[in-house]
């Protein structure tokens, strides 16, 4: 079965799709090697890519809500939602465009305050763990000014 229905094979139901959503999320967490949570956070980002606007509704949620935390947990939330941005950003079509701009319009001023703070942190040499928070807060938020923003200077966020 794949993802998406096509002429050969039919796609999974509604339920089975909950459950994949679900048991990524959770391996994305729960992993016990950072290999394996990255495979789990890049499976997440293509399952988005596959699905239309609105089927995964509280994933960006979820995903902010986790980065708002520490530790591991916040690494790999990060590490989650960049790869959800990238994939997302690289639609095309004028409808998944708007809908990146609205998601863009949610993770900036989650992403962009994380990364101020990430980047005091490494460079102040007080917490080991923003050498690694930082560069990835700094390309989510880079990705999301370049191709979220159709016009940086009318935003609310650029003051």
């Amino acid at each position: 079965r794949r993802w998406r229905a096509r002429k050969s094979a039919p796609s999974l139901s509604t339920e089975a799709k909950t459950a994949a959503r679900e048991a990524m999320l959770s391996l994305v967490a729960s992993a016990s090697h950072d290999a394996v949570a990255r495979h789990a956070a890049v499976c997440c980002a293509r399952a988005t890519r596959l699905e239309r606007a609105g089927e995964w509704p509280n994933l960006i949620d979820h995903l902010c809500a986790a980065v708002r935390s520490e530790g591991t947990i916040r690494l790999r939330a990060l590490l989650t939602l960049y790869y959800v941005v990238k994939e997302q950003s690289s639609r095309c079509l004028a409808p998944d465009r708007r809908v990146f701009a609205a998601t863009s319009a949610a993770v900036l001023p989650v992403a962009v305050p994380l990364a101020m703070a990430a980047t005091s942190a490494a460079v102040a040499g007080s917490d080991s763990a923003a050498l690694e928070v930082a560069p990835l807060a700094a390309k989510l938020c880079r990705r999301l000014v370049v191709q979220g923003t159709s016009n940086i200077q009318q935003s609310p966020d650029a003051q």
